[in-house]
């Protein structure tokens, strides 16, 4: 191993999950009334071909936390509304294909489409607004 390798996976070990651009994400959206799930990217998007799965697939950790606002303005964690923490995000940037799972290989991931029956993209909150999530990954990847 050369020097120069050694200096640049030292680098990558020592860049903070701050460093990272939050770009293969979208940062806040909505939960429902007075709720939204918060979210911080914390790696560099990667492509992999999963075993379970066709084709390459895009993927990035993320850390969650959903927000419930109550009355008197304070924000609080809400533990039975959402669920948070760490998660991968999966995307099929070919077919608009979505899913989100613990593991990085994709083994508990749940798929979903970004577009409804009739083609349209899901947008609303009800759907997770799951297309501008799955846009927000695929283009971080494609560099747009």
């Amino acid at each position: 191993m050369t020097n120069l390798t050694l200096v640049a996976v030292a680098a990558t070990i020592l860049v903070p999950s701050s460093a990272i651009a939050q770009r293969a994400i979208v940062d806040v959206y909505g939960c429902g009334t007075n709720c939204r799930i918060e979210v911080k990217q914390l790696s560099v998007p990667s492509l992999f071909k999963p075993s379970k799965f066709n084709g390459e697939w895009a993927k990035v950790l993320f850390q969650s936390s959903c927000i419930v606002q109550k009355f008197n303005g304070i924000d609080l964690i809400d533990q039975g509304r959402c669920v948070g923490g760490k998660s991968w995000k999966f995307a099929e940037c070919k077919d608009g294909l979505i899913g989100f799972g613990k593991a990085s290989d994709m083994s508990d991931a749940t798929i979903r489409s970004v577009y409804s029956g009739s083609g349209q993209k899901r947008t609303a909150t009800v759907d997770g607004s799951i297309y501008y999530r799955w846009e927000a990954l695929c283009k971080a990847f494609s560099g747009q």
